[in-house]
């Protein structure tokens, strides 16, 4: 969590400067909310990379539908549906100029 760290950095500057110009509760002051931003944001990074690495490879694996003939473990794939014949909507009802039907055209998905 780089936003953190740069505050914690900005502490740590400010710590420093205190001590040098004489000001030791000043500088202790600086040093611990440094120290306590510094933690927050290791913690915090920790905590997205093990999430991240949850979600991506996190996945379940299926015998079925897997790359590669379905043997052992693998990227799972849903399998398609079965294609079956559609009807045009609109076919089934036009008519043409002379009064004739036009018979539906079956669409395939």
């Amino acid at each position: 969590m780089w936003p953190v760290n740069i505050v914690a950095f900005a502490y740590a500057v400010m710590s420093r400067n205190s001590l040098q110009q004489g000001d030791v509760d000043g500088a202790q002051r600086l040093g611990r909310v440094a120290k306590l931003l510094s933690i927050v944001a290791l913690v915090g990074g920790v905590l997205i990379i093990i999430a991240s690495c949850v979600i991506n490879l996190g996945g379940e694996y299926k015998r079925e539908g897997t790359v590669g003939g379905g043997e052992g473990p693998g990227l799972s794939y849903p399998r398609s549906a079965p294609q079956r014949p559609l009807l045009a909507a609109s076919a089934a009802t036009q008519l043409t100029a002379s009064g004739e039907s036009i018979h539906p055209v079956a669409l395939s998905v």
